[in-house]
């Protein structure tokens, strides 16, 4: 298809390359941090009682437990002792947003969470386990696990190689050498620190070009002749679960107003997305996901969004999954509940503003294929825009860590609400 892109889908393709580069921020506070470390506790508890079998189920569990969650950049390092591998409060860093939250995801933060809690059935265990997959770019710059120099700014050079090296993840290119294809990427992270404003003279990153592998996304569907695709069954098979999935853009294309990724964020980037895979499946008439179709309306420009309930229409249904955190509805839109099974995806201003609404741009689950066909604005905007180029496939290993309990337990009895609070702000209570 010919697609001539309009001005708001321009910004809307852009806000996509963004995911995991764009530097804005929220403010930190306190509670976020505190309230988190509960939620992960009681996360690792949920699991504990659930008990699933597989892999692919504690991804699913954890994913749609935190279904929902609003899209939001706001992780950094907070008051985290920077040697420490487990939460200790007291330090001073440039980033004071906290290492890790769950009020709100990006997409990397997203992954990384769900990484750790894979990994761990206890606060600490997820302390070190975050810690490990998020940091380690600088190789413990100073001797300092948690610093903004450490911390795991670039997929390509920095994520895949630390959590590769700490056996977390493996490519799964070496099986899927008949259809993968290879990029080069020079990853210029000084120029990216002095874009942020943080470039310090102690601290030296050398140019590095690297090479990723991907499929190709044409790899995955199957045109048809009146521009709409089918999916290449097949090829979808032969993904391994569980995985991370990256979205591969072309570095040297230049959808941010004539300016390329280096331009834009001061080095060039392979990867502008990441989610999760996994395979689930679904009963007859069990909604898969609510798919969002939006549209602008010439010549006012407003913007409205179908959302419409996909159903599984057989005895059963297999499908291979992405849990992501997405922006790629429009920023002002809220998520609002209609009934058991649908949904709506509207203005905020046309609702109460007393209520509390959870945003369109949010953590989803959708098959993947869905993804790479999602239409929107009058197009297949990953098929169709020739910046995107394919994906890149992470194995993941899930380790089943021996102190499974510890956390909710003290002298044999479980932790209620408050007591879980005052593990996670480090102040013990006697029991009575």
């Amino acid at each position: 298809m010919n697609i001539k892109t309009k001005p708001n889908t321009t910004l809307w393709l852009c806000l996509l390359l963004l995911c995991a580069y764009h530097p804005c921020t929220f403010a930190y506070t306190d509670e976020a941090f505190y309230t988190s470390r509960v939620t992960i506790q009681s996360l690792l508890k949920k699991q504990d009682l659930a008990q699933q079998k597989t892999a692919d189920e504690k991804i699913a569990f954890f994913s749609e437990q935190l279904i929902d969650t609003p899209y939001g950049k706001g992780t950094g390092e907070g008051d985290w002792q920077p040697r420490s591998w487990i939460y200790r409060a007291g330090a001073s860093h440039p980033d004071a947003n906290p290492v890790y939250r769950t009020d709100m995801f990006d997409c990397q933060s997203f992954v990384q969470t769900i990484l750790a809690l894979l990994n761990a059935h206890s606060i600490d265990e997820f302390d070190k386990q975050y810690l490990r997959i998020a940091y380690g770019a600088a190789q413990q710059y100073n001797g300092e696990i948690v610093s903004i120099y450490n911390r795991n700014h670039f997929i390509e050079t920095d994520f895949n190689p630390v959590n590769e090296q700490y056996r977390l993840i493996s490519s799964a290119h070496t099986t899927l050498k008949k259809n993968t294809k290879y990029l080069s990427v020079l990853i210029t992270k000084n120029a990216w620190f002095h874009a942020r404003n943080l470039f310090s003279s102690s601290v030296n990153f050398p140019d590095k070009k690297i090479t990723i592998a991907y499929i190709p996304k044409a790899a995955f569907v199957k045109a048809q002749p009146n521009g709409d695709y089918i999916a290449n069954q097949a090829m979808l098979d032969r993904i391994p679960t569980p995985a991370i999935v990256e979205m591969i853009s072309d570095p040297r294309a230049t959808p941010f107003v004539n300016k390329t990724m280096k331009a834009a964020t001061g080095s060039e980037l392979a990867v502008s997305h990441m989610g999760l895979l996994y395979r689930k499946t679904f009963s007859q008439g069990e909604v898969i996901y609510q798919k969002i179709s939006c549209d602008s309306a010439m010549p006012a420009g407003k913007v409205t969004c179908d959302v419409t309930p996909m159903r599984c229409h057989h005895k059963t249904c297999t499908e291979l999954m992405l849990a992501h955190a997405t922006q790629a509805y429009p920023m002002d839109y809220i998520w609002k509940k209609i009934d058991k099974t649908h949904y709506a995806c509207i203005p905020s201003a046309t609702q109460n503003a007393t209520t509390r609404y959870h945003t369109c741009n949010r953590v989803v689950t959708m098959p993947l294929f869905a993804y790479l066909t999602d239409y929107q604005y009058h197009s297949y905007w990953y098929m169709d825009y020739p910046v995107f180029l394919g994906v890149h496939i992470e194995k993941v290993k899930v380790s089943v860590p021996s102190s499974a309990g510890r956390t909710f337990s003290r002298g044999g009895a479980l932790l209620n609400k408050s007591e879980m609070l005052c593990e996670a702000l480090g102040v013990t209570e006697p029991r009575p």
